[in-house]
């Protein structure tokens, strides 16, 4: 009998933190992307309002260059600061579940959930085993009630910040589309200043009338 009730908590205890594990990954890609997406979007944004400024005013090539090299470093500081925080998010199977705990969703859970996966992983030296299995099972029956750990996740975050990306992205996906080849010039201008890449000449309006202003 407590070989069987042992299997079955073993079943329990993989069921949990595979779920806490899919869960994990989940949440680490919607991060990933969440970051990845709203950096895109501005460090895009920037470099179109810099090229449409370049188009009206025609801005030297050392203030292009200066520019860049600011937006290179704000595009790595966000790297730093957000991309590779949201990249490295690996918690372990206690911490996803004492988060699990502190979701409106888990408050059954709260003060047992992580508390039993510690006690599955450490023998029953000290302890009465019938305690022990009790408050084992409990939580876990819990944590089967509440079916998965999808509460860990905030696909809302995700979407906001995909909707500002395409809002930072649309006018230069736009403009692409209607003129591709301004679009070539004003992207190698703002890129890679260094290479002398030109707009075309404004020409003066011509005088189609034919008169002439001799007698």
């Amino acid at each position: 009998m407590s070989n069987q009730t042992s299997q079955s908590g073993d079943r329990d205890l993989r069921s949990v933190e595979s779920a806490l594990s899919a869960a994990s990954r989940a949440a680490r890609r919607l991060l990933v992307t969440r970051e990845a997406a709203w950096l895109l979007g501005f460090f895009i944004l920037g470099c179109f309002t810099i090229g449409l400024t370049d188009f009206l005013i025609r801005l030297p090539w050392w203030f292009r260059t200066a520019t860049l090299l600011c937006g290179l470093f704000a595009l790595g500081l966000g790297i730093a600061r957000h991309f590779l925080p949201a990249w490295r998010f690996r918690p372990s199977i206690t911490d996803l579940a004492l988060r699990l705990e502190g979701t409106p969703e888990g408050a059954a859970l709260k003060g047992r959930l992580a508390s039993a996966i510690e006690l599955a992983h450490q023998d029953d030296r000290g302890t009465d085993p019938t305690l022990r299995q009790g408050s084992i099972d409990d939580a876990f029956q819990r944590f089967n009630t509440l079916g998965s750990a999808r509460a860990l996740l905030n696909p809302q975050g995700v979407r906001a910040r995909l909707l500002i990306a395409v809002a930072c992205l649309a006018p230069a996906a736009l403009v692409a589309l209607w003129r591709p080849d301004m679009t070539f010039i004003g992207a190698s201008r703002v890129l890679t200043p260094w290479r002398g890449v030109e707009w075309p000449k404004r020409f003066a309006v011509a005088d189609a009338t034919g008169i002439s202003a001799s007698a």
